[in-house]
């Protein structure tokens, strides 16, 4: 843990994330295994009692090679960081509940299967 008691990185169940009470966000880092095909973020979880916005770091799905067919992202996750899911072999949908505003390099590079982007209909941003 950081010596600041209000940032803190945690380990949980082979999941690592970086929690910022300040910011009021908690970044997923990676992770070494994943037990889900059909990942969904959730838009915030609650963390000591405190509502904290999920988000992703840099390469945090980097070398997923097997496990995420499918993955959507919460509305907080319009800017999709560089080599976020670089390698991901399996990964062939990936939905957005907010428009994506910024994809950084590398962010689906080798990404071969995605053939399937997505938008939800209800998003206002998307339908401007």
């Amino acid at each position: 843990a950081d010596q600041n008691t209000n940032f803190v990185t945690i380990e949980t169940v082979a999941r690592y994330y970086d929690i910022d009470l300040d910011a009021e966000t908690i970044t997923y880092k990676g992770s070494s295994e994943f037990c889900a095909h059909n990942l969904v973020i959730p838009d915030e979880v609650t963390y000591k009692g405190k509502q904290l916005k999920v988000l992703f770091a840099k390469g945090c799905f980097l070398n997923n090679f097997h496990l995420v067919n499918t993955i959507t992202l919460n509305k907080y996750m319009d800017n999709i960081p560089q080599r976020c899911f670089e390698n991901c072999a399996s990964l062939r949908k990936v939905i957005f509940t907010t428009y994506p505003k910024v994809v950084q390099k590398r962010a689906f590079m080798n990404c071969l299967l995605v053939k399937d982007f997505r938008v939800l209909i209800n998003n206002r941003e998307y339908q401007n």
